[in-house]
């Protein structure tokens, strides 16, 4: 895909935070769901993960050292150390 694409937002979205990934599921060929959960206290005081969001993504992007997560990251850094220059 081109990224160098305009990210576009045709309806709000919302942020949601994350503590961590509870699961990470394979769904078919070359196809994973990633279970993201949020640590949350029950009526009885028991600390519980709860599942706030469920990210359905191709394989290359999860299993690559440098998938889309690190490339964005690495492209932020390197942006900001031009900015500071």
């Amino acid at each position: 895909m081109d990224e160098a694409r305009e990210l576009i937002e045709p309806y709000c979205v919302q942020d949601i935070y994350a503590d961590g990934i509870g699961d990470v599921q394979r769904l078919g060929d070359g196809v994973f769901r990633t279970v993201y959960f949020t640590w949350a206290r029950s009526a009885g005081g028991i600390y519980e993960r709860h599942v706030v969001a469920k990210l359905v993504r191709p394989r290359s992007s999860l299993l690559n050292p440098m998938g889309d997560l690190a490339r964005k990251i690495d492209a932020q850094a390197r942006r900001s150390k031009m900015l500071a220059s």
